[in-house]
């Protein structure tokens, strides 16, 4: 596939990336992420995998409801 992580710098609204802890393959292009988008926040969400949402939904859904809420 082709690297778009450049054209990510020039979203302008907030971003929220989230990765599971234990989503190794995805944790470092995450981090990436959310370096290379102005004002993004990460949340690595603990006792996750590539699934956070299911296998640990309270820490995923105060995530994302606290980023919504800001």
């Amino acid at each position: 596939a082709e690297d778009r992580m450049d054209s990510l710098r020039d979203l302008p609204m907030p971003v929220l990336v989230l990765v599971g802890e234990q989503d190794r393959p995805f944790r470092a292009v995450s981090a990436a992420m959310a370096t290379a988008i102005p004002d993004a926040r990460l949340v690595v969400v603990p006792d996750a995998g590539h699934s956070p949402q299911f296998e640990n939904p309270q820490h995923w859904y105060s995530a994302v409801t606290e980023f919504l809420s800001a």
